[in-house]
């Protein structure tokens, strides 16, 4: 079992479109986003040193700064899978 939290720090450019029935716009949007997580999976040993591990984290994407239009956040699922090695 794999317990675990991780946070990150996205410094993202989103070029958009919007269309509204005859209305169409479209900009950039520059933000920083901020993405904390709790994590919860299982690691898998395939071969001795060698593991496998799935994780699913639920958390939240925060726009921390933003130059141009709102854009979405909220919460977030991400489902992983890792290949690793052990020492």
């Amino acid at each position: 079992m794999v317990l675990g939290a991780r946070s990150d720090l996205w410094f993202n450019e989103i070029n958009w479109f919007d269309h509204r029935g005859n209305e169409r716009r479209a900009g950039v949007t520059n933000i920083v986003v901020l993405q904390p997580t709790a994590i919860i999976g299982y690691r898998f040993l395939i071969k001795e040193h060698w593991v496998i591990s799935s994780t699913l984290a639920f958390g939240a994407e925060v726009n921390m700064k933003i130059k141009g239009e709102e854009v979405g956040q909220g919460t977030v699922v991400l489902w992983g899978v890792n290949l690793g090695y052990q020492f």
